[in-house]
């Protein structure tokens, strides 16, 4: 279901307001780039806790970030893989390295 409020102005046109939600995830995977970006994070796993301090995995994000921002990420990231009996690939059907949520 898509809702939105959408104003009509005379002297400003019509402008259409969503609302915005916001969602406290937690990295729990990344996988490491190749080829012509090699030496930077490919894209991330990220996840939500439940109730029950649980994680439920919520989404892979692999754009916006400069490749700057990828390669520091990349960086920390490594210090952070822990050993992990969970497994899933992003679209190129690599498997992510899984981190400690922090």
């Amino acid at each position: 279901m898509r809702c939105y409020l959408k104003l009509r102005f005379e002297t400003a046109g019509s402008f259409k307001l969503k609302p915005l939600h916001t969602i406290d995830a937690v990295v729990i995977g990344f996988t490491e780039s190749s080829d012509a970006r090699a030496g930077m994070m490919h894209d991330l796993l990220l996840a939500v806790a439940r109730q029950d301090g649980s994680l439920q995995v919520l989404c892979r994000v692999g754009g916006g970030f400069s490749q700057e921002l990828r390669r520091q990420m990349l960086s920390d990231l490594l210090d952070m893989v822990v050993e992990s009996e969970y497994a899933e690939v992003n679209s190129g059907h690599v498997a992510y390295q899984m981190v400690e949520p922090k």
